[in-house]
């Protein structure tokens, strides 16, 4: 009984060394500073159609994108504001409320939740790799995503939703602080 008892606990220890060498280590959503202004050019694919657009974050739930691929929406500008969009697209704009199985709601609500933190999960990768995994749920269907973030400098690096088959990676990321601009009120 001694010898199994000895053995239980070798492997025991050697199980634990190899998990913590793993280096996998969950970090606390309030750990990561996501709340800034981005701009990014996002390549996304799902199904079997790509789009390319220019993502603009100006402030909590307003964004501004610019579609530049497919040829045929090239120039299409949608405004994001608090669950309203605006596009405009060929001297054509209209207005709706915000669908959430469009891809831009759904890059923009992943986003939006993973910088509220809320019930999301934050993952440091292994040693060597520099990249920080934040997954949760998002959108009005709940919708779950992994939005990869670069360790040093909390930059996007891709997403994915899988429910919709949506994969995003981004390129010529620029992050700042978000400046309010107050306007002051006209005397009369």
């Amino acid at each position: 009984m001694k010898k199994i008892s000895l053995v239980l606990a070798v492997f025991s220890a050697l199980v634990l060394t190899l998990s913590a060498c793993a280096g996998v280590s969950f970090l606390s959503p309030d750990d990561l500073d996501l709340d800034k202004a981005y701009n990014f050019s996002a390549n996304m694919s799902f199904g079997s159609f790509d789009a390319s657009a220019q993502f603009e974050r100006q402030s909590a739930s307003v964004w501004n994108v610019t579609f530049s691929e497919p040829y045929a929406l090239a120039g299409m500008e949608i405004v994001y504001r608090s669950g309203e969009v605006t596009s405009r697209f060929e001297g054509v704009e209209f207005t709706a409320p915000g669908n959430s199985d469009a891809v831009v709601a759904q890059i923009i609500d992943a986003f939006e939740d993973a910088i509220g933190g809320e019930g999301c999960e934050v993952t440091r990768g292994q040693k060597g790799s520099e990249e920080i995994r934040v997954t949760s749920k998002a959108g009005g269907k709940g919708s779950a995503y992994e939005l990869v973030l670069n360790e040093r400098d909390n930059r996007p690096l891709s997403l994915v939703i899988a429910e919709s088959s949506l994969s995003v990676n981004f390129a010529d990321v620029r992050v700042a602080q978000i400046v309010q601009v107050i306007v002051p009120s006209e005397s009369e």
